[in-house]
């Protein structure tokens, strides 16, 4: 029976060209894995992160191996869709994931990465693990329970709950009862200071178990004066402690300190690198106030274009002002053609949400007929809708039209609930009521003091 033998050269042969096919099918899959690999890096500048997570991942697959520079990417495209407010979120578990991946090789290997790359994710990793820290104290039977009450406005309850389970160490909690002391639910407003001492003693207390949440109220506290003596240099350090621990609000109010210099030296350059800190994190006050620079060219090149896309994503996080301004672009057709109907349709947006300017420039469009038809019934529920809301602009504007009709009692009446306010234009209204005699018994001396009044509130 005959069977098939290799002599020994042809066996040598045979090895060798299966050494060469399985060379041939790895460059091949190397090559495709370096076309993903730039797809990935396309899709990542083009702001598609599930595309080039989805194509990082492929690559990784291709390739047959984990790599330090595929993961590096696959976590700042992570970093985007994540939550970190939300540790059950899929991208942020995901990120997790590939953070203790990239720590734990860092950790074996730590000639093998890039120091700057390695400081990113080590940052990363802690902000993390406050997530997931704060993620875990929250599941706790009672600070559920105190959550439930707290929603159903039962603040007794809630003081109860959040109380029980900060005794047992929960930082979550402690956070919460400061909260409950801080908004006067535990203690009568009228002890202002008590409260707010209660409120900086159970931050304090979070604080050093770690709550970026309580390190922020903290330098809230010192920021406003609330219970301690403002000091603006105490409520930045506590903002950096948080930022640090990856809370977004903190690293926005820093940004808007160096914007304004606000405790610190105005900067600009400074201003906006804490807002795209906070930005990546989802923070839509920053995306807002990223769309002011360059709305403002303030330490940027003016830019309506850039201005209204920022503005756009802080939209859609729901932030009412920045609808506002959408509507006030496409009103002055600044950075875009101008269009009434798209004005009006952003300024109701920003309505819905409660924004007092929008319910204004919406009464505008209606008194002037700008983009509808002129209805000054219209235009006075949306002043009133404003006014009910506390903005004295409204306020002052109803009693110029009581004024302009001649319904004299009317507008002082209006005109003094904006003057409480500190309005300027109400303040000169009741004046010039009392110096031309309208709707008042002419008076001078009192008209002099109203105007006076207008001057030192400018």
């Amino acid at each position: 029976m005959n069977t098939f033998k290799l002599m020994p050269a042809a066996k040598h042969l045979f090895f060798l060209m299966l050494c060469m096919l399985g060379i041939n099918v790895n460059a091949q899959d190397n090559i495709k894995a370096r076309i993903e690999f730039e797809n990935a890096e396309s899709s990542f500048v083009a702001g598609a992160y599930p595309a080039a997570v989805s194509a990082l991942e492929k690559t990784e697959t291709l390739l047959g191996r984990w790599t330090t520079k595929v993961s590096y990417l696959k976590i700042e495209a992570l970093q985007k869709l994540a939550d970190l407010s939300d540790f059950k979120n899929p991208n942020t578990q995901k990120l997790a994931m590939e953070v203790e991946k990239y720590m734990s090789y860092a950790t074996e290997n730590p000639d093998d990465v890039i120091i700057e790359k390695y400081k990113v994710v080590y940052q990363l990793d802690e902000s993390l693990k406050t997530v997931r820290t704060i993620y875990n104290e929250q599941q706790s039977l009672q600070y559920k329970a105190g959550q439930e009450a707290y929603n159903r406005k039962d603040f007794a309850k809630a003081f109860e709950y959040f109380s029980q389970d900060a005794e047992k160490g929960n930082a979550s909690a402690m956070e919460k009862v400061g909260y409950l002391y801080f908004i006067g639910a535990v203690i009568p407003r009228e002890v202002r200071d008590k409260e707010f001492s209660k409120a900086m003693e159970w931050y304090l207390k979070a604080a050093n178990k770690g709550n970026a949440v309580a390190m922020y109220n903290i330098a809230h506290l010192y920021a406003w004066g609330f219970g301690v003596t403002k000091d603006y240099s105490k409520a930045m350090e506590w903002y950096l402690k948080a930022a640090e621990k990856g809370n977004s609000e903190a690293m926005y109010e820093i940004g808007f300190s160096y914007d304004i210099g606000e405790g610190v030296a105005r900067d600009g350059k400074r201003a906006r690198e804490w807002y795209l800190k906070a930005v990546d994190k989802g923070n839509p006050d920053a995306m807002y106030y990223m769309g002011r620079l360059y709305f403002t060219g303030d330490n940027v090149t003016q830019n309506y274009s850039t201005a209204m896309e920022w503005y756009l994503k802080a939209a859609d996080k729901g932030f009412s002002f920045a609808m506002k301004d959408i509507g006030r672009m496409y009103n002055h057709g600044w950075g875009v053609a101008q269009n009434y109907g798209k004005a009006m349709e952003w300024y109701l947006k920003a309505a819905e949400k409660g924004n007092t300017e929008a319910m204004n420039n919406i009464a505008k469009f209606y008194y002037e007929g700008t983009g509808v038809y002129k209805e000054n019934t219209k235009a006075m529920e949306w002043w009133l809708k404003a006014a009910e809301k506390g903005n004295d602009q409204a306020m002052y504007t109803i009693g110029w039209y009581y004024d302009y009709i001649k319904d004299y009692s009317k507008a002082m009446e209006w005109y003094l609930k904006a003057a409480d306010k500190k309005n300027i234009n109400a303040l000169k209204g009741i004046g010039y009521l009392y110096e031309q005699g309208r709707g008042v018994k002419k008076n001078k001396t009192t008209a002099a003091e109203w105007l006076r009044k207008a001057e030192e509130a400018k």
